[in-house]
């Protein structure tokens, strides 16, 4: 038969390690079956429709006009030239086919010819077309033209390959080889007739999407045939126990809260439970020689694989094979589920892989450490000390400050200091951390409460987010000659204060005035009778330049929420991220003579409007779809959002600036939470 592949498809891409998987799969077939002829090895369909190519259609025509009606075989005479004439369009399964294309030339078998539409003349100065480069490819002079097309030159890494995978074998055993490819290996042959090649091609592989590691896993787990020795109750009760076990841990890893917590945001695949087969591979839990196992996405099933068959060898009961397997899967997931569980090993391990370290690291740890405390605190083996989790975390730390200053002196971003602010990143998050346990900690010693009233600190939203290292009182002074910035300043500072009439009128006019008419010293006078007024003594920084740039002046806040309030002053900080943390964009706004917070009329109008959404019978789907329209929320970490209310400062009576007496306020806690992690100094 002659063969065409069209244009519209991509040439022939197979890799080394496809073509050796096919081979070593016919063969483990051909072992298997023995001297039965009645068993055969299928392979994916091959989706084809009849056609005359336009280079023939001459003497096809000719020859049909040459029949004689009159004949008693006209009919097989014509269906002998429409046979000659003829090709297949391959419309799906051309990969597989040239390599059995390939395979067979190596046998010496010719049995088909294949032609590639997209790949002829695709190089003026190449004598030789596809057709004739696949027909001649186990020729010598063939090698002088293999860099002439890409195809060209993938087609002959494959037939390499398959020469190489030969050469290991006897004349004997590529013989049998050969007598099961031609008598017991079959295509399922799909003909497409009446229908546009190009709209099966589109509909065979538009949202195709490739078998995972777990799913051809699970196939060789769940294969009856490696239940031999059970009556039939036995072996349904083995396989829906697998399953079962299957489901529940995949759908436990489908939650964003756990599987952020092992694993970074990026991962692709449809199923979640791979990553356990995958780290069992890494690892080499199996202990099998891991050579030619290849680097291609289907590593760990060849892994698996690779250990089934060794074990049948062996003479291993197959049943026993599968809960060996298994049961690494189970180890993996009971420790990732533990540590989830524990309110201390979920925040230390949460943060050390939230900062960047592997996650095996900290699983080959836990089973070399006998006990949770060991595991915690570190333990000495054979006189040598181990580091435990808390240890690990202040070696991180360390790398975050100067040490020999100590954390409350080292400065950042200035000349000959400590580095970019970005250095402290891991310590503000630390702090967060240690913030949450703290407060479990308090909570769970009151008789009132229990372990399960109690929150984490959520690494599935902040590994969904970029972060900043943000000043909270800006580095460079906002002078506030900006009118928006002045009016701005001058709302919050009347909130909640009561003013003479004749101060509160001129305030009044001024917020009211166009931008045009706005007189910095007008705004410079009335900012002076209100500090005065109100806060008698504003508090200044020490040395600026230096205290602005420490860690008491330092909290994470989402690059998006940062980056969109720029060199704002603290009190526009502080609403842009009341706002954030609420969902809710927040305008300050002077009502006779006083000044309220309150949403955007457009914040108002989609709140109602969401109200009624969520009292609607719709879906699910729908109602998480309007949400996103109207949700404007970012997670502000719980340190960010103290610091930003005060929290830290024992008598916050100024919400217009933030100071060096909240500055150190803020890193007395910071010590506090902090003090198993860093070196404090004296003084």
């Amino acid at each position: 038969m002659s063969f065409f592949v069209p244009s519209y498809q991509r040439g022939y891409r197979w890799t080394s390690q496809q073509v050796t998987d096919l081979l070593d799969d016919i063969e483990d077939f051909r072992k298997s079956i023995g001297n039965d002829a009645e068993g055969f090895y299928c392979i994916q369909p091959l989706v084809v429709k009849e056609m005359l190519s336009e280079s023939v259609k001459t003497r096809f025509l000719e020859e049909i006009q040459n029949l004689k009606v009159s004949d008693d075989n006209v009919f097989e005479q014509a269906k002998d030239i429409l046979h000659r004439y003829s090709k297949w369009e391959v419309i799906d399964g051309q990969q597989r086919l040239t390599t059995i294309f390939l395979i067979l030339k190596y046998l010496n078998e010719d049995s088909y010819s294949i032609e590639y539409d997209t790949r002829q003349n695709e190089n003026t100065d190449s004598s030789i077309t596809t057709k004739s480069f696949l027909d001649n490819i186990e020729k010598e002079y063939i090698r002088d033209h293999i860099y002439d097309t890409i195809d060209f030159h993938h087609f002959h890494i494959a037939f390499e390959n398959i020469k190489k995978w030969f050469d290991e074998k006897g004349e004997m055993e590529k013989q049998n080889f050969k007598s099961t490819l031609l008598d017991n290996v079959q295509f399922i042959w799909y003909k497409a007739d009446d229908e546009d090649p190009i709209k099966v091609f589109t509909r065979l592989n538009i949202g195709k999407i490739s078998l995972t590691n777990a799913e051809l896993i699970k196939a060789m787990f769940l294969n009856r045939s490696n239940f031999t020795g059970l009556i039939d109750e036995q072996l349904i009760s083995k396989q829906t126990e697998i399953a079962s076990q299957w489901d529940r841990t995949e759908y436990a890893l489908q939650n964003d809260d756990l599987w952020l917590f092992i694993h970074e945001k990026d991962y692709n695949r449809p199923t979640r439970i791979d990553f356990l087969f995958d780290l069992i591979c890494d690892q080499n839990l199996l202990e099998i020689d891991t050579k030619k196992l290849g680097k291609d996405d289907y590593k760990t099933f060849r892994y698996f694989d690779k250990y089934f068959k060794k074990k049948k060898k062996e003479g291993e009961n197959s049943l026993k094979t599968i809960e060996t397997c298994w049961n690494h899967v189970m180890n993996l997931y009971n420790i990732i589920d533990e540590w989830y569980n524990d309110i201390i090993l979920y925040h230390y391990i949460g943060f050390l892989i939230s900062s960047g370290e592997p996650l095996t690291k900290y699983i080959n740890l836990w089973r070399e450490a006998k006990s949770k405390k060991d595991f915690i605190e570190g333990w000495k083996d054979d006189n040598k000390q181990v580091c435990g989790l808390k240890q690990i975390i202040k070696d991180k730390i360390s790398r975050c400050y100067d040490c020999e200053k100590g954390l409350e002196h080292t400065v950042y971003e200035i000349e000959d200091g400590f580095g970019p602010k970005n250095k402290c990143k891991n310590l503000l998050l630390l702090h967060n951390v240690l913030t949450v346990i703290s407060q479990n900690s308090e909570l769970e010693s009151h008789m009132s409460y229990q372990q399960g009233v109690f929150y984490k600190f959520p690494f599935h939203l902040y590994k969904k987010e970029s972060w900043d290292i943000e000043h909270v009182d800006s580095n460079t002074e906002n002078p506030l000659t900006n009118p928006k910035d002045q009016k701005e300043w001058l709302k919050y500072a009347i909130i909640g204060h009561e003013f003479s009439g004749d101060l509160l009128s001129r305030i009044t006019d001024f917020l009211n005035k166009p931008k045009k008419d706005i007189s910095i010293d007008d705004f410079t006078k009335l900012r002076k009778e209100i500090l005065k007024e109100v806060f008698p003594e504003e508090e200044k920084w020490d040395e600026p330049d230096l205290d602005k740039n420490k860690i008491w002046n330092y909290v994470l806040l989402d690059s998006n929420t940062n980056r969109g309030y720029g060199n704002s002053i603290f009190p526009a900080k502080r609403r842009s991220i009341i706002g954030k943390d609420r969902g809710i964009k927040y305008v300050v706004d002077l009502e006779n003579g006083v000044a309220n917070i309150h949403p955007t009329k457009e914040e108002e109008i989609e709140l109602h409007s969401l109200m009624e959404m969520m009292n609607r019978n719709d879906s699910q789907e729908k109602r998480l779809n309007e949400l996103k329209k109207y949700s404007a929320v970012s997670f502000i970490p719980p340190c960010t959002r103290n610091v930003f209310m005060k929290y830290y400062t024992k008598a916050p009576n100024n919400l217009l600036s933030w100071g060096q007496t909240d500055a150190k306020s803020y890193i007395e806690n910071l010590l506090i939470l902090l003090h198993e992690f860093i070196d404090v100094k004296e003084g």
